[in-house]
Formats: structure tokens, sequence, C-alpha cells
């Protein structure tokens, strides 16, 4: 008795979690990378709870019964990604997909087999090193998410290629050592390469990093500008609230950095950052937002970003 309420309980909870919200103790792209994972886990432990706890099922041949947990997979799957869109969540394909991956592991290991056949070992070794595939991301993330907050006050640097998924841009990202740059003799560090397109507006936006900033008296930028001219690059920068409201450029903070050739290092304060709200102040402890923007390009331009930290108050 004791074991099905246990698991009644955690079938209404992986329900749940299926349509609700997840609140915001990870970042978004950890939840992301977990969905997909949700859906197996699910599935496969209701398909479990099928061939353990239901008598017609559970005394079925193994073809019988993997018919059975297809159809009822498909079924509920598409019931819940039918559902989703009324919950504010979007219904996709590739749920179904991991549904029903989810149910071939309760067949695969909870299936009426009366023999220890040589295919179900294989079938089951190469589920396993399938599902560990596509855990992979997942455990990527969440190591990279562990180093955004070891590396705290440090907001963005690039010692490793996992450090560009905090990145969106227009054109690919890439990380080059300052030895490899012609331009660059006296610095041996890694940069991040952005190319900013030929377009009215071109970005490269850091959307996953510590983002409370409270404590802190100052933000340090450090670009290297490999282009004899000077440039102009927007600074934007954006709090949790504006993400969420899609305000007006009056509810977040902008300011244009003038690049020389070479190095250079600029320094917003804090305050100025907080106070650039017009009827608010920012949330300095949920900032959501670093982008950087060029705009009425000619040709595709090139820059190198070292650094991006916070500096002390004190």
């Amino acid at each position: 008795m004791l074991k099905k309420s246990l698991a009644l309980l955690l079938t209404c909870i992986l329900i749940v979690l299926l349509f609700a919200h997840v609140p915001v103790v990870v970042s978004e792209r950890v939840t992301d990378t977990l969905w997909p994972i949700g859906h197996i886990v699910s599935f496969a432990f209701w398909a479990w709870l099928l061939l353990s706890f239901n008598a017609h099922v559970k005394s079925s041949t193994s073809k019988r019964q993997i018919i059975i947990l297809l159809l009822i997979t498909l079924i509920i799957g598409g019931g819940i990604e039918l559902l989703q869109p009324i919950f504010l969540r979007s219904a996709q394909l590739s749920d179904l997909y991991y549904n029903l991956f989810g149910a071939l592991a309760g067949y695969l290991f909870f299936g009426n087999f009366k023999k220890s056949k040589k295919w179900l070992f294989i079938s089951r070794a190469l589920y396993i090193i399938l599902f560990l595939y596509l855990i992979f991301p997942a455990l990527q993330t969440l190591k990279d998410e562990y180093e955004i907050r070891m590396d705290f006050p440090i907001i963005a640097k690039f010692d490793s290629l996992s450090e560009l998924t905090r990145w969106k841009a227009d054109l690919p990202l890439s990380i080059v050592n300052s030895s490899d740059l012609v331009e660059i003799t006296t610095i041996n560090m890694n940069l991040m390469q952005i190319t900013f397109a030929k377009e009215t507006a071109s970005r490269a936006v850091l959307r996953f990093f510590a983002g409370d900033w409270t404590g802190y008296g100052k933000i340090k930028f450090s670009f290297f500008n490999p282009n004899q001219d000077a440039l102009k690059v927007r600074l934007i920068i954006t709090d949790h609230i504006y993400n969420q409201s899609h305000s007006d450029h009056n509810d977040r903070f902008g300011k244009w950095l003038m690049l020389n050739s070479g190095w250079s290092e600029h320094y917003v304060d804090l305050t100025d950052i907080k106070n650039a709200p017009t009827e608010r102040v920012m949330d300095l402890s949920n900032i959501a937002g670093v982008d950087f923007y060029m705009y009425q390009l000619h040709e595709p331009i090139k820059l190198f970003l070292s650094k991006i930290e916070l500096i002390s108050a004190h």
C-alpha cells in the first residue's frame, strides 16, 4: 500500500512539472537541457508502474506489452502536448520522441521476458549508451553553471569553449589566443572573437552569468580593437524585470563605448546602471543581459573581448 501511495504521489509531482513553470531556482538553460530528461524519466516511471501493478499488462507477452506501452504513450504524450499551450508552455514534437524513449526503458528493463536473451542484454547496453549521450549536454551545462559561480566576480572569461554557450550572436563566436594574433605582441591570454555582421544592427549578447551584482561598485570591460579606426559599440544592460516586460529603451541602461585602435578598458559605475530606468531603479540583484551592438555597418567588423569583471565598491 505504501509503495502504491508513493508511486501515486510521484506521478502527481511529475504531471505538475510537465505543465507548471519551474521556479527560477536554476538557470533557464539548465531547465531547457533537463527538460528532455524529465520526459524520459517520467514515462519510464509510468511504464514501470503499468508493467508492475496492472495485472493484465503484467501477465501479457512481451510483444503485447510493447504494443500497449507505445499506444498509451502516444495517447497520453499527445494529450500532454495538446494541453501544454493552455498552461503557457509550447508543444514540441520532440517531446513525443522522448516520451517513447522513456517508455522503451520501462519495457527493456521491466518487460515480461521469460528468458535472458542475448539481444536483450545488447539492447539494454545500447539504451544506456544512448541515454548517456542524451544527458551529456545537461551535464556540460551543469558544469558550466558551476564554473560561472566559481569564477564570480568575473562575469565572462574565455578559458574553454563551453563559455561561448553563455553568449548569443549574429555570427559565430570563437576563442583565440592573443599569441596567435599578429596585432598583439605583449600579452598571452585567451580572447573571444566577435564578428559584427553587415546589418542594420548586429549583436553579441551575454545571457548566462552570475546576475547578483549587489555589493560591487563598477563593471569593467577589456577590448582589443585590431582595426586602425576607433569604433563605437553600444553597451546595453538589462535586468530580469525589463526582459520579462519588454519595456522601452528608457527602462534599461545604455552607453556608447569608444574603442580606440588597440587595447582599451572601460568602466561603468553600477550606480549609473541602477538609476538608468526613468521610472524605477534597476534590480542589481537580478541582472539578466549584457549586450554589445554595432549599427549600420557597411562591412563585417571584428573585435576581441578579453574579460568582463565586477570591481569591489571598497
